[in-house]
């Protein structure tokens, strides 16, 4: 049998090699790409966090301020990969704001793995990935992988919930303007509301000669007690977020941003922080 196949291969001209190595190749290629098929998915993409924090910093303004919603990202030939769907911020302070988008992303689902491959990587949660839109580098973290932009939140409950908060030491004319404090998403909708507000004087902890201690209030300052309203909530099994990442905990600080104004809980030294909260699960 190897004299008779021997012989065969010796009398192939120079046109049947030809054949036999294109035979080969298209072989190969079709079983590459039954093992790799075209696929577009959304993947939603936050900041990427700074481990060595406790509270990671956000992008600044400059770095984010030019994304939006259609903004097309491209290969280095030239080709599109990507686009901007839908783009969250929100003022953390200091010039900075959180950021987190959904885009969809072009690439291959490999079947050997059994996973949507990007660049030659498969795109994992938590895995870094950088894309350039426009003018705009920006390096962010996978959050959630997905086929259809309704199966987005699949793996969380969905509630609304209600929740009150205490801050301290406001100027009186900021406790004013959080008395209508409206927070809207990227598509418009209220996803919370002040229900009700108690403007108080500030307390002050205050000490004599004797180093007894006393509780003052503050002639000019206020505090805040805050009743709000909270839409849109996903649920794990044991933590509510608001606004996709921020927990809702009782002792937990809280801090969120309008259009008029903010109640910034992370670089106050006396944050405020959740005194009650009700959660109503919509499923």
């Amino acid at each position: 049998m190897k004299k008779k196949f021997k012989k065969i291969l010796k009398n192939l001209s120079f046109i049947d090699w030809i054949f036999v190595l294109l035979f080969l190749f298209i072989s190969i290629f079709s079983l590459f790409r039954f093992r790799r098929k075209k696929a577009v998915v959304y993947v939603d993409l936050t900041f990427k966090h700074q481990e060595w924090l406790e509270y990671p910093l956000p992008p600044e303004y400059w770095q984010i301020v030019a994304i939006k919603p259609g903004d097309v990202g491209y290969n280095s030939m030239g080709r599109k990969v990507a686009e901007i769907v839908e783009v969250n911020k929100m003022y953390w302070g200091a010039d900075r704001s959180y950021l987190e988008m959904v885009i969809t992303l072009e690439g291959t689902y490999d079947n050997n793995i059994h996973s949507f491959v990007f660049d030659g990587n498969p795109v994992l949660i938590g895995q870094e990935l950088s894309l350039n839109f426009g003018k705009t580098k920006f390096v962010g973290l996978v959050s959630r992988v997905y086929e259809k932009l309704e199966d987005r939140f699949s793996d969380y409950r969905l509630a609304t919930g209600e929740i009150l908060v205490k801050y301290r030491n406001f100027e009186p004319w900021h406790a004013e303007a959080v008395k209508d404090f409206k927070v809207r998403n990227s598509e418009g909708e209220i996803i919370l509301e002040t229900v009700k507000a108690e403007i108080l004087p500030a307390e002050m902890i205050t000490t004599n000669d004797k180093g007894e201690v006393f509780r003052q209030f503050h002639p000019i300052k206020k505090d805040v007690i805050l009743t709000m309203k909270l839409n849109k909530l996903l649920c794990d099994e044991l933590t509510c977020y608001f606004n996709n990442y921020q927990p809702l905990k009782i002792g937990h600080e809280f801090w969120a941003s309008s259009e008029r104004t903010y109640i910034d809980a992370m670089t106050k030294e006396d944050p405020g922080s959740i005194v009650d909260m009700k959660i109503k699960y919509l499923d």
